[in-house]
């Protein structure tokens, strides 16, 4: 793994690490770089985010697979044939998918990149 140090990470326009922690798969807590004290490194594994936000977002292929997941589960509706899901092959999902996406970019999150943030 890569390693800045909270000066080389500003001035390469990193803003915002995450926390993750001393445990493999803590949550990751949102931090600014330049707000780091040396007592923050304790036991952390600190990662650098990305420079740029991002948006979640959905595509129409994904939402009828989801779905078609759903409507296969579905016992008490006696759909053997899987009718259900040639219907809804039928239905274009571009506005749900465009509505769920305009939704979603209210949304915006950093994604970790692989370089650690270390104090120095």
């Amino acid at each position: 793994m890569n390693k800045l140090t909270i000066k080389q990470a500003i001035e390469q326009g990193y803003t915002h690490c995450a926390d993750y922690g001393i445990f493999q798969g803590d949550d990751g807590r949102l931090m600014r770089i330049e707000e780091m004290k040396e007592n923050y490194f304790d036991g952390s594994n600190i990662v650098i985010c990305e420079r740029e936000l991002h948006t979640f977002s959905i595509d129409g292929e994904l939402l009828f697979e989801l779905l078609s997941e759903y409507l296969e589960g579905q016992e008490e509706v006696g759909d053997e044939n899987g009718e259900l899901i040639d219907i809804a092959a039928t239905v274009d999902f571009t506005t749900i998918t465009s509505e769920l996406n305009k939704a979603f970019s209210r949304k915006k999150y950093y994604k970790p990149t692989d370089i650690q943030l270390i104090y120095e």
